[in-house]
Order: structure tokens, then C-alpha cells, then sequence
């Protein structure tokens, strides 16, 4: 029994200081797993020399395979071989299942008693390395008595290995099976990734394209997970490490970039996109870490990165699925066939799981995918060819629209010749009587207007009919000799009235005095003449518009400048098609039809000419011409210093609008009108300066202006104007206290029930469209201020009313605006903050309104028909009432409401109710002395 236990004790000292018992070949051993045979020590620094590692106490492993978790250790493992009953001629090679490790190397005993050290491993050069191929295989040669081995294993990565002892021929038969099937997954992962280049070359989605640039990227992994990578490298091992994990490293990237893709995550989770993108942005930064982070802790964090990932993308798949997201679901089943097994491979390198299937699995799902997509590709063309057949019938659908258009296009257009033409009987009549009234009342005003209104409407129908001559092929060019310097000088001429009436520079320079051709002269007339009208109509006051002519011996070049509002840059390719206007909204700056320069155009056309156009928003626009002209004999060019310049000044003199009246004329109302075109303000002020007193503005800018200096009791304003449209201009009105109570009327040529709600929703009190009937106009005007009468008297009545008199019945409740109500309240807290301020006066109170004396002046004056001083006083007195009544003295009650003198408080208290502080104070005891 003694002995007994002595030898178990010396058993389990052996065990301890890992004197494991050798492994004894036998005759028919041919294949054998060391990994449970052998003994292990772990360097903790990996900085011991062979010969002190010899002296370290070695475990035995016991375990079948080699499992080690991600660690800065050096592993050692010995062995000792006994040939045993083993032939002693038998050749063994000692087979070490992964090559990416960093470094294998094999201490063999040599007879003399050294050791020889067979090199091998990622980082080992190629030329150093004790073997060919993809994996590490030691040749042991012959075993003819027991030897120790030695293996060190140095690894960034978590260590999954066998070791496996052969003997030559096992080795030399097991070779071409297992490089076969290395080769035969190799050729798979090539297989799909070149199979799904090309099919990406033809499919047109987005979403499978960023899943081939995945499949791409988990290819070349693959091959580096082979040691291929390696093996191209071999002689470059810091850099067949690199992209050894390079690729790993950004397959969270790809994965997420695909899924980001598919979802549309964009429009579907925008709140996710930092996710997203935070991942690309870590997986692409651990390459750039590589330059300073030891490689361990990089692809340590990869896999935990990996596991987020593919966490975070099942989640937001499954919710995309239970949602209904619309994608191409079936790119999910390749994805995540080949998702899956890559779980299981970061869970085993992490050290969480420890099972050998984990690589079988993953090239078993490589070879479903390339069968799963097959069934992806078929929906994808299957999708194809439905979206070619929308296609298809969307084109057939158009080409019909477009028939349907051009028909409509023709029908439209005989419609205006028709009605041109129709149009031109009563305009006939109109313009000749108008044209005799003129000449027999030349003081009257109104029938010049008139006669010119209608003849620029005859313009517009004989544009109109020109137009319909072009579409229709009857309008010809004309050529007869004249003088073109003579000829555009009468027509530039011919606005030299316009331009002085509107501020505007008009110059005309030509290079030749004279120049004799064959051309079309009623053509250029309408060219010259529309462009010049547009130039003038874009051009504001203090502008100018230069007109140059150049004469070369078979063209002119016509060139007309503004220095006006430009057009946009989106706007100009498209400023010569019919009826085209650069805002068609209500709110534009200018009237106009879209017809003068698409009739330029064609007329260019037809001459056989060119026309451009160059603009820069802001500061102006160009517009080029050039016409073919058959110069005749006789014309010679004039030098650049004697070039014929006809400047075209406006008068300097600016026309003044009215802002004071006559003494006699103060106590009608001021109505302030608005409108750029001159005749129709001209008009409107001729229905309404009988009875009220004018002001006209040309602009909104200068509209808003007036208002805030004359504070009228009424505006008239168009829509459409240059500066500042009607709409905005009644905007800024409401939001300035001084303006915010002026009634507005708009006028436009817009009758549709939008348009109408726009203007009233800014606040406009009344709208009127063009034309409208003069006595209509006048009638809502009087309506309006009969309103601000009305709401004039009862802001009044409730200011002067004594706290506690009954309301008088003869005045209702008007219905105001909260503007209105606004600054009264406005009115009444600022008094109400400085009621005991002796010094509080009209200046205070416009300062603390934000207003001018002058300003707050008109504005009460409007609202309540009193002064800044009687409201204040008038405030006091009525706020003195009420203290008095609660039974404050009266001698109290005045310094309460900021009177210092006593007799005057009394006087002007009996002026407001009729009796003197004290009496005022007895009557309200009387009543219950009564009682």
C-alpha cells in the first residue's frame, strides 16, 4: 500500500513539472494528433531564450486541439518521439494546420547535442521559411531513438491549430487531397466574386452593386485566410500581414454600406444614418491604426466590431421586414448565408466557443450563395423587364401627350389668329374716335391714356398674329435698299420720351454714318422695338440702356444692354419660348405676356440670324444679334473716332409726388396709391381725387416708404411690381406698428379664388381685380374708411370714457384687427408703466412705442382722432377716476397718476367728468348714504 502511494505521488509530480511520458510509434502508425500528447508552457512576455524555456515547467495539454484566445504569450509545446516498434528507417513530418499564424518554429535535436531551428510562420520571409506551400510541414526525417521536440508559436491572433505527426507517405498521399479541396474552395470564392462582377456590370441596382464590392472585399479575405496572401508576399511579410487582415478588417464596412444601401436608410431610418455611417468610419480607421496600435488589440477589437455590426443589421433587417420596407428582399438570403457562419467565427476567436466545423461551414455557405443568387438574379430581371415595360408605355403615353400637344398647339394657335383678327374690328373703332378726342381735348388727360392702352393692345394682337404667320409659313422676308444707320436711329429715337419719363439713360452707338443695304425693315422695327421695350421695362430709375450697331459687309450686330434686374441663370435658356415668364406668380415684379422676345426670336430665325443673350442676376442683361444684310455699293465705314453717338437723356428734373395739401384740403382723408404703370395710377387717381387727398408711389419700396412717412389712411396697391411686390409690401405693412392699422385695397389681373385668399391672407382688407369698374373702387374705399371711422370712434370712446359710465349705445363693437387691438394695448401698458412719472410726455411715449413723435402723431391720430397729449392725459384722468373711487384722497390720487399741481389736476378731472375731485368723490358716497 506504502508503495502504491508513492508511486501516485510521483506520478503526479511528473505530471506537474510536465515530464509526460513519450509518445511511442508503433508499426502501423501512419497519422497522429499530437495536440493531446504534448506539453505546454506560455511565455507571459514571449522574451525567454530556448535554453531558459527549457528549464520551465511544461502542462500537459490533454485537449485534442489547440484553442488560445487572443494573448501577448509565447506558447511552447514539447514532445518526445520513441520510435517504438516504428520501422528505424521511417521518414516523419510534423504538420501544423494554419500558416497565418506570426511565427512556427521547430527545435529539432541534432546528434551532436545542438539544435537546429526550422523556421516558418506569416512573418517569416519566404526564403527563411523550412517548407513550400500554404501550410507549415517539418520534415523530422528518420526517428531512431526517443527525441524532444520543441515547437514556438507567436500569434496576434487567437490560436485554433492541430498538430499532426506523418509519416512520409501519409504526407505525400494526403497533399493532393487536401490541396484539392483547398483549391476547389479557393476556385468557389473566385467563382462568385467574378460572377457577380459581371452580373453587376448589367444590373442596374444600386443595392446588389454595393453587395458585389462586398463580396469582393470577403473574397480576398478568404484568400488571405488560405495564407494566399501570404505566399504572393512571402519575401514582404510586414506586408502580407497587413492585407492579411486588411480585408477582415472592412467587412463590417461593406456589410453596412450594403444594408444601408438596400433599406434606403436615408428616407426609411434617418435617425440611424450616424450608426451607419460610425461604423464604416471604425472599421476604415482600424487600417489607419495599424501605423501605431499593436495588430492584436486591432483585430481583437475587429471581431467585437463584427458582432456589433452584424447584431445592429439582423435587428434593423427583421424591423425592415416586419415594417414592410420596400427593398429587394431576396439580396437578404445570399447576405446572410454567408452572415451567419462569420458569427460563429468571431465568437471562436473571441474564445466564447470552441468548435471546429466553424470553416467547413463558411465554404458549405459560399457555394449557397452563388445557388441563392441565382434565384436573386431571376427577380432582378424579372424586375428588369417589369420596369422596361413601364418605360415602354410610359414613352407610349408621352409620345401620345405630346401629339395631344402639338394638336392642341395648332388649335391654340389658330384661336389667337382668329381671334386677332376679330379683335382687330373694335379696336379699330376704339383707337380711330379715341385718336379724334385727343386732337380735340388735348388737356384731357384721360383720353390720351386711353388711346395709348389701345394701341399697345393692337400690338400685342399683331404680335400675336405674327406669330401664327411664322407657325404657319406665310411670313417672308422682305428685302428692300435703304440706310440701316438712318432706319435704327428713327427707331431707337422713337423711346426717347419712354426713357426720360422713367430716369433711364438711353444712349445709340453706330460704327458706320451710313450704311446702304437691301434688308427687312418692318422685321428689324419689331426686333429693335421689342428688345429696347424690354430693356426699359427691367430697367429702373437712374439705369441706363445702351444700343450699339456694328456694320461688317454681310451682317449686323446688333447689341442692347440694361443695366437692370438680370435674369437667374435657371431661367435664361428658356426666356425666348412662347409665353414663358420668369415667375409666373401672382407676386412677379412685371407685367408681361411672354410673347415680344419669342417673336424675336422666330423673326431672327426667319432672317436667317442669331440671337444671344447673356445676364447676371442683379446687374443687367445682354442681348445679341446678328442678321445677314446685303451691303450695296457705294458705303463706306466711318473710323471708330467719328462713330456716329446719339445719347438720349432723360429729363434731370424727378417727378414729385404729393406729400402736403392745401389748408382747405386737411380734413379729407389721405389715400396713398401704388401702381409702376403710369396710366393706371394716373387713372385710379382720377376716380378718387375728388374726394380724398392723394399720394402715389411707382414702386412698392417707395410705397412702403410713403406709408411710414405720411402714415395715409388708406392704401390702393397693385400686385405686380418692381423693388417690392404688393403682397410682400402689405406684409411689412401689418408688421410695423406705425402701418399695422392702414386698410389695404389690392389690385390685380388675377381673378382665380388662390390668388384671392393669398392677398387677404397677408392682410389685405379688400381685393379688386383688372378691370374693374370705377365706382366699385370708390365704393370700397368709402366702405373702408367708413370702417376705420366706425373702429376710430370706439378705440375713442373707451380711452375717454370715465371708469364706470356706461358705453354710449349710439357706437357698436366694430370688428378690428389684432393689430389694432395690439397697439392699443401696446399704448395703454407703456402709459400704464410711467403713470406716476411727471416728466412722461409725447417723446417718451413715441420712444417707448419705437415710433417718431411725428409718426405716433398720425398713427393716433388715425386709430382714436386725438394727440399723443390727450391720450396720455386723457389715460391718467380715467385712471385717476378709478383710484378715486376705490377711496385714495384727491391729493393722493394726483401724484398717483403724475399730476404735481393740484388746481390743475382739479380743472382738467372737472373737464373729463363733469365735477371736481371732491364732488366726484361725494357722489359715489352719496348712493349709499342713502341706503
Amino acid at each position: 500500500m506504502r508503495s502504491y502511494v508513492c508511486l501516485m505521488i510521483l506520478f503526479l509530480l511528473a505530471c506537474h513539472v510536465g515530464l509526460a511520458q513519450p509518445v511511442y510509434l508503433k508499426s502501423d502508425t501512419e497519422t497522429l494528433n499530437l495536440c493531446p500528447l504534448v506539453s505546454v508552457y506560455a511565455d507571459p512576455a514571449g522574451t525567454r531564450s530556448f535554453d531558459q524555456v527549457r528549464q520551465q515547467t511544461f502542462i500537459p495539454h490533454r485537449q485534442q486541439s489547440f484553442q488560445f484566445g487572443f494573448s501577448k504569450q509565447v506558447f511552447w509545446f514539447r514532445f518526445t518521439l520513441d520510435p517504438g516498434t516504428a520501422p528505424k528507417d521511417r521518414q516523419w513530418y510534423l504538420l501544423w494546420s494554419d500558416g497565418l499564424r506570426d511565427r512556427i518554429d521547430l527545435y529539432v535535436p541534432q546528434p551532436d547535442g545542438s539544435w537546429s531551428v526550422l523556421k516558418g510562420g506569416l512573418m517569416t520571409p519566404a526564403a527563411q521559411k523550412a517548407y513550400k506551400g500554404l501550410f507549415p510541414a517539418y520534415s523530422l526525417g528518420a526517428v531512431t531513438r526517443p527525441q524532444t521536440y520543441y515547437l514556438r508559436l507567436e500569434a496576434s491572433e487567437s490560436i485554433n491549430g492541430l498538430l499532426t505527426l506523418l509519416t512520409y507517405q501519409a504526407y505525400i498521399d494526403s497533399l493532393p487531397g487536401s490541396l484539392a479541396m483547398v483549391w476547389l474552395v479557393i476556385g468557389i470564392q473566385l467563382l462568385r466574386v467574378f460572377y457577380n462582377i459581371i452580373l453587376a456590370r448589367y444590373v442596374q441596382d444600386s443595392s446588389f452593386r454595393w453587395y458585389v464590392f462586398h463580396t469582393v472585399i470577403v473574397t480576398a479575405s478568404v484568400l488571405g485566410s488560405f495564407g494566399v496572401t501570404g505566399n504572393l508576399l512571402g519575401n514582404y511579410p510586414i506586408l502580407a500581414s497587413f492585407f492579411n487582415v486588411a480585408f477582415f478588417e472592412l467587412m463590417p464596412a461593406t456589410y453596412t454600406l450594403f444594408i444601408y444601401s438596400l433599406l434606403s436608410v436615408r428616407r426609411h431610418y434617418p435617425k440611424l444614418r450616424p450608426v451607419f455611417f460610425g461604423i464604416v468610419a471604425v472599421s476604415v480607421l482600424q487600417l489607419v491604426c495599424h501605423a501605431f496600435v499593436p495588430r492584436m488589440f486591432l483585430l481583437q477589437a475587429n471581431n467585437y466590431l463584427f458582432l456589433f455590426t452584424e447584431a445592429f443589421l439582423i435587428a434593423i433587417c427583421s424591423h425592415a421586414l416586419i415594417r414592410r420596407v420596400p427593398m429587394n428582399t431576396y439580396l437578404l438570403i445570399p447576405c446572410f448565408i454567408t452572415l451567419v457562419p462569420f458569427i460563429f467565427l468571431n465568437l471562436r476567436s473571441l474564445g466564447v466557443i470552441a468548435y471546429d466545423w466553424i470553416y467547413p461551414l463558411i465554404y458549405a455557405t459560399n457555394f449557397l450563395e452563388i445557388v441563392a443568387l441565382a434565384l436573386v438574379l431571376g427577380k432582378i430581371i424579372e424586375a428588369a423587364e417589369q420596369k422596361r415595360l413601364a418605360t415602354e408605355k410610359a414613352l407610349f403615353t408621352e409620345k401620345v401627350e405630346a401629339e395631344k400637344l402639338v394638336e392642341l398647339d395648332a388649335l391654340k394657335t389658330r384661336f389667337f389668329t382668329n381671334i386677332s383678327h376679330e379683335f382687330r374690328t373694335p379696336l379699330t373703332l376704339l383707337i380711330g374716335p379715341l385718336s379724334d378726342l385727343v386732337q380735340r381735348f388735348p388737356a384731357e388727360e384721360l383720353y390720351r391714356i386711353m388711346h395709348r392702352n389701345a394701341s399697345r393692345l393692337q400690338t400685342l394682337i399683331n404680335q400675336l398674329l405674327d406669330l401664327a404667320k411664322l407657325d404657319n409659313g406665310q411670313l417672308k422676308p422682305d428685302l428692300q435698299p435703304g440706310d440701316l444707320v438712318a432706319d435704327i436711329r428713327i427707331r431707337v429715337f422713337a423711346f426717347e420720351s419712354l426713357a426720360a419719363a422713367n430716369r433711364i439713360q438711353l444712349s445709340l452707338t453706330q460704327d458706320r454714318s451710313a450704311f446702304i443695304a437691301g434688308y427687312d425693315s418692318d422685321k428689324l422695327e419689331k426686333i429693335i422695338t421689342n428688345l429696347i421695350a424690354n430693356a426699359l421695362k427691367f430697367t429702373s430709375a437712374g439705369g441706363s440702356v445702351t444700343v450699339k450697331v456694328s456694320y461688317r459687309d454681310a451682317a449686323l450686330v446688333l447689341t442692347v444692354t440694361d443695366t437692370g434686374t438680370g435674369i437667374a441663370p435657371e431661367h435664361l435658356p428658356f426666356i425666348f419660348d412662347r409665353f414663358y415668364q420668369v415667375d409666373a406668380s401672382q407676386r412677379r415684379g412685371y407685367e408681361g405676356t411672354g410673347v415680344g422676345l419669342a417673336l424675336v426670336r422666330e423673326l431672327v430665325r426667319l432672317l436667317d440670324g442669331d440671337i444671344k443673350a447673356d445676364s447676371q442676376l442683379g446687374a443687367g442683361t445682354t442681348f445679341t444679334v446678328t442678321l445677314p444684310v446685303q451691303a450695296l455699293s457705294g458705303t463706306e465705314p466711318v473710323a471708330e473716332a467719328d462713330a456716329v453717338v446719339v445719347p438720349v437723356r432723360p429729363e434731370s428734373a424727378e417727378p414729385v409726388m404729393a406729400t402736403s395739401f392745401p389748408e382747405e384740403a386737411t380734413h379729407q382723408p389721405v389715400v396713398l396709391i401704388v401702381e409702376d404703370n403710369e396710366d393706371l395710377r394716373t387713372y385710379v387717381r382720377s376716380i378718387l381725387n375728388p374726394y380724398y387727398r392723394i399720394l402715389e408711389a411707382t414702386d412698392g419700396q417707395a410705397g412702403l416708404d410713403q406709408a411710414r412717412q405720411a402714415v395715409p389712411d388708406l392704401i390702393v396697391t397693385d400686385v405686380m411690381m418692381p423693388v417690392l411686390d404688393g403682397i410682400t409690401l402689405c406684409r411689412y405693412l401689418r408688421q410695423d406698428q406705425a402701418t399695422s392699422h392702414i386698410p389695404v385695397v389690392m389690385l390685380t389681373a388675377r381673378a382665380a379664388l388662390d390668388d384671392r385668399l393669398q392677398g387677404l391672407g397677408t392682410g389685405a382688407d379688400d381685393y379688386l381685380t383688372k378691370p374693374f369698374v370705377a365706382q366699385e373702387l370708390l365704393v370700397r374705399v368709402q366702405n373702408l374708411l367708413a370702417r376705420q371711422q366706425v373702429i376710430r370712434a370706439y378705440f375713442r370712446e373707451q380711452v375717454i370714457r370715465p371708469a364706470g359710465a356706461t358705453a354710449a349705445r349710439s357706437i357698436p363693437e366694430p370688428v378690428f384687427t389684432v393689430q389694432q387691438q395690439a397697439f392699443i394695448d401696446e399704448l395703454y401698458r407703456q402709459i400704464d408703466l410711467q403713470l406716476e412719472n411727471v416728466e412722461f410726455d409725447v417723446e417718451g411715449l413715441a420712444k417707448s412705442l419705437a415710433m417718431s413723435s411725428r409718426t405716433l402723431a398720425r398713427k393716433l391720430n388715425a386709430l382714436l382722432n386725438m394727440t399723443a397729449g390727450e391720450v396720455i392725459r386723457t389715460y391718467r384722468l380715467r385712471h385717476a377716476a378709478e383710484l378715486l373711487k376705490s377711496g385714495l384722497s384727491p391729493s393722493e390720487t394726483a401724484y398717483r397718476v403724475g399730476f404735481d399741481n393740484l388746481s390743475y389736476f382739479s380743472r382738467v378731472f372737472r373737464e373729463y367728468t363733469g365735477s371736481s375731485p371732491s364732488d366726484y368723490v361725494r357722489q359715489l358716497k352719496e348712493p349709499s348714504g342713502q341706503e
